[in-house]
């Protein structure tokens, strides 16, 4: 036999607790949550297009040819490292005094893992920064045209996980764009002189 009546009671109760865990969430733990995630996100972009410049691009090269071993130091890896245990250990006895879930200690420590491997790397930021700063304005454009280029496509990306219409438009402008691009790009008049000569 089911006990409905139980069952009511233990899904207002659930229901209950799940709202004051949301407004506890938002009234206590709101902004320093979303702080540390959106840093960690902002630092998970940073270092991997760091990552991306040096590993896959001659800038690394072209920035310290002259000096390599201002690049390439060893003990400033220890330094960072012990910066970075230090820094951890400290947010993880705060967290330990406030009581914190385990999980904020996972998030904090992966945000400051992440923006510590990417102020090591100041020198390359530093010469990148000046390299940037040495081009002219259209390569600015360019870059600026390419960043809101690509947060509009992820955007799509993100609305088409809800509206799976959004692929049938996308599709069709592209196949009409590229239909005109081939009408006007295409020298017609050359395959008819080489067909009919």
């Amino acid at each position: 036999m089911s006990d409905y009546e139980a069952a009511k009671t233990q899904s207002e109760n659930f229901r209950s607790l799940a709202l004051e865990g949301l407004h506890y969430f938002q009234t206590y733990d709101w902004f320093r949550l979303m702080t540390v995630i959106s840093l960690g996100y902002l630092g998970w972009m940073v270092y991997l297009m760091v990552h991306v410049l040096q590993e896959y691009t001659s800038l690394p090269r072209k920035f310290f040819q002259n000096d390599q071993s201002v690049y390439l130091q060893t003990n400033t890896k220890k330094i960072y490292f012990s910066g970075c245990l230090l820094m951890g250990l400290l947010v993880c006895v705060i967290l330990l005094v406030e009581h914190s879930p385990p999980l904020y200690h996972a998030y904090f420590a992966m945000t400051i893992f992440l923006w510590v491997r990417i102020f090591r790397e100041y020198r390359f930021l530093r010469a990148l920064w000046r390299y940037m700063l040495g081009k002219e304005l259209r390569h600015f454009a360019k870059l600026l045209a390419s960043f809101i280029v690509s947060v509009f496509v992820l955007e799509i990306l993100v609305k088409s996980f809800m509206d799976r219409k959004i692929y049938t438009w996308i599709f069709l402008i592209i196949g009409v764009i590229a239909s005109v691009y081939l009408l006007y790009s295409m020298p017609w008049g050359w395959d008819y002189q080489f067909l009919y000569g």
